[in-house]
């Protein structure tokens, strides 16, 4: 299904792009649901949107690389405007109107309540030395809080190489009785992440390549 819309979101984009009446149409397939047609279409029209009116921005990231301190933390308004006067981020653009499909996000949001369990047992006392899951690091507040690994197909360290065949997260397996949760929170994100993905890879192909 991801592989469905990736292809559908890659050939909308390039027939946008054609402007050509006798350019061949890109029809999506049967096999996907039309809201996610409907997603696709909605990040395709920003990402041209962004394409007409690309902006390039005279500055050296390294310099500014160079000027932040390697441990420079929390917010100082004075060093924060004289890296403004230093790096003038003009010519301004303003959003006049959403650039994301904001259904991919609150579908990735809503697909937390498939593991709002598992989350919860993560949070950990500081005195268990579990940095990761402490719960001081999570507001009180929070809705959602919590840190779990999920890989559908990770390499164990001390594998022997090529021959090595990739193991599957604890929580995803048949045995364990989580499993059922986590597995729907993969199935639920399937489709966002799929739309969210290729518009790396058409912002920042040669970053999408490296992650592929």
């Amino acid at each position: 299904m991801s592989d469905l819309v990736v292809d559908y979101i890659m050939n909308r984009f390039r027939e946008e792009l054609a402007r050509d009446s006798k350019c061949e149409r890109a029809i999506p397939s049967r096999f996907i649901p039309t809201f996610a047609i409907c997603q696709a279409d909605r990040i395709v029209h920003a990402l041209v949107a962004a394409y007409d009116n690309q902006v390039t921005v005279d500055i050296d990231t390294r310099c500014i690389a160079h000027d932040f301190t390697p441990n420079e933390l929390g917010k100082d308004i004075e060093r924060e405007h004289s890296l403004l006067e230093k790096y003038d981020p003009s010519p301004e653009r303003m959003i006049s109107e959403p650039t994301l499909a904001h259904n991919s996000l609150d579908e990735m949001w809503d697909s937390l309540a498939h593991i709002e369990v598992q989350l919860k047992r993560s949070i950990t006392p500081l005195a268990d030395n579990k940095w990761q899951t402490t719960g001081s690091l999570f507001q009180e507040d929070a809705s959602v809080k919590g840190s779990i690994k999920l890989s559908p197909a990770w390499f164990q360290q001390g594998c022997k190489g090529n021959n090595h065949v990739p193991k599957v997260s604890a929580l995803l397996k048949d045995f364990n009785p989580c499993s059922i949760g986590a597995c729907a929170w993969l199935n639920a994100i399937t489709i966002p992440n799929a739309v969210l993905s290729r518009a790396l890879a058409i912002m920042h192909p040669d970053l999408d390549k490296e992650i592929a």
